[in-house]
């Protein structure tokens, strides 16, 4: 079976790998527009890696994911919306014309100021403003903490918890759905 997944992250690589080991990883950045930093749009925009996906590659399975801060009442967690977490989306679909299947990670919380940071840092005109930012948490948390701005949720201050394990959590759920 071939599986193509639309990044070429290594992390997501490795999180996929768990449950599809022979996945190939192909980045579609070129062609979308997407934000940096998804926020409150992380499942549109992991649709949109699909479809581009979709548009460019043949497989028996695609594979997309996009981590994205969410407000947590937007995440539907309970709390405020002046509460943020970090959601890993993931988007399946097998063969061309198959259903999608979608499913949500658990949400690593993240603080107001680093949101209000990175929306400060964005330019007004930033063309994917509607969907987030320019400039993504993990590099502000990078830049201020010397963390892994792909992986800043697994330093202890930040929720220490690996972000393979949050990816997998989500591609859990749709290896459970593809069975369906």
């Amino acid at each position: 079976m071939k599986v193509v997944l639309a990044s070429a992250s290594n992390i997501k690589l490795r999180a996929v790998r768990r449950l599809w080991p022979n996945v190939v990883g192909c980045d579609v950045s070129s062609a979308t527009q997407l934000p940096a930093q998804p926020v409150n749009s992380g499942l549109r925009c992991a649709h949109a890696r699909l479809d581009a996906l979709l548009a460019a590659h043949d497989a028996d399975l695609y594979l997309a994911l996009e981590n994205g801060i969410d407000t947590i009442d937007y995440a539907e967690l309970g709390g405020d919306a002046q509460h943020f977490c970090d959601v890993c989306y993931a988007v399946a679909q097998r063969g061309r014309d198959g259903e999608r299947r979608e499913a949500a990670s658990f949400g690593i919380p993240i603080s107001k100021a680093i949101v209000a940071a990175a929306r400060s840092a964005t330019e007004p005109n930033y063309a994917q403003r509607d969907l987030g930012y320019a400039v993504t948490a993990g590099e502000l948390l990078q830049r201020a903490h010397g963390v892994d701005a792909a992986n800043w949720m697994a330093d202890a201050r930040f929720g220490g918890v690996d972000r393979a394990v949050q990816i997998l959590d989500a591609l859990e759920q749709i290896q459970l759905a593809l069975k369906k």
